[in-house]
């Protein structure tokens, strides 16, 4: 992946998680759940909602689980490996684990509850870090 491409998907995430939709919760600790009262979703599980990333590989398995069917991964029966949860979004966005992990794992926030305008704003950090890396 370029760094212009990292750049330009961590800017849209961060736009994704900004806006809220109709029918959707934003809650850290759910990757995905559909509930009586509407889906909630986490900031990955909101990235994976979104239909130009999911014709790019990211997607939701039974409903809790953000993947990525990224690199293949030669086996026995040939198919493809898909990266779970933050190796996910670290697949994805082209990202290290760590810097993956910062994002989408509740612990590594001070709130136990973190706003979606929080968890933009660390996703606009990042990129904007690796838009000064490309100059």
């Amino acid at each position: 992946m370029t760094n212009k491409e990292r750049v330009r998907r961590l800017r849209r995430w961060a736009e994704i998680v900004r806006t809220r939709k109709r029918g959707v919760r934003f809650n850290m600790r759910h990757w995905h759940e559909k509930t009586p009262c509407g889906t909630v979703v986490c900031a990955l599980g909101d990235a994976a909602l979104d239909g130009e990333f999911r014709r790019l590989g990211l997607g939701i398995i039974n409903d809790d689980v953000v993947y990525f069917l990224g690199e293949r991964w030669e086996n026995a029966a040939s198919c493809v490996t898909p990266w779970i949860g933050r190796h996910a979004a670290a697949g994805f966005f082209g990202l290290t684990d760590e810097e993956a992990a910062n994002i989408v794992m509740p612990a590594n926030y001070k709130s136990r509850r973190p706003t979606r305008a929080v968890v933009a704003a660390r996703i606009d950090a990042l990129a904007d870090k690796y838009e000064r890396r490309a100059k």
